[in-house]
């Protein structure tokens, strides 16, 4: 008779408890990550976009409204003038303004200006 060797009773549950609780440790790390992106969008907002495109992103004279925009066009835009690609009026301080972003910090300000 061949028997098949069954895993200790309890193992399995050790197991599942261990993978939770790590499961549940990446999930707090992620969303306090998260919500420190967002924090950091909103103070960069606040200090280099809202002079020219207003508190709410409704733009001034000549500088475009940002209000409106969805995250996937902000973060297009922020990623051409960070690479040197896009061109426009405004493209030497919107180079300044970006140079020195990350990629996630451009996803968390593009998600930022969707929000406004």
């Amino acid at each position: 008779m061949n028997a098949t060797k069954q895993p200790r009773a309890g193992a399995c549950t050790k197991i599942s408890v261990r993978g939770g609780l790590v499961l549940t440790f990446l999930l707090i790390l992620f969303a306090a990550f998260a919500g420190a992106s967002q924090d950091g969008a909103a103070r960069h907002f606040k200090k280099q976009c809202a002079g020219c495109h207003g508190e709410d992103g409704s733009g001034s004279g000549s500088t475009p409204a940002l209000r409106g925009l969805a995250a996937e066009e902000a973060q297009a835009a922020l990623l051409g003038y960070r690479e040197r690609t896009r061109e426009g009026s405004r493209k030497a301080i919107m180079e300044r303004v970006v140079k020195n972003l990350s990629d996630e910090e451009i996803k968390a300000l593009a998600d930022h200006v969707a929000g406004l």
